[in-house]
């Protein structure tokens, strides 16, 4: 039971961190180079 919490809890965490990070990139996306998108793309894939 306490590894099926575990998985639960990473894969809630990590839906949180992709909500906020596709927030931040439509709030920001004017301010943004091309450079830059890459590197965030790059980041989000580890």
């Amino acid at each position: 039971m306490s590894t099926f919490l575990k998985s639960k809890q990473l894969y809630e965490a990590s839906m949180l961190v992709y909500q906020r990070e596709r927030q931040y990139l439509e709030e920001n996306k004017e301010q943004m180079t091309s450079d830059s998108s890459y590197a965030l793309a790059s980041i989000s894939k580890l």
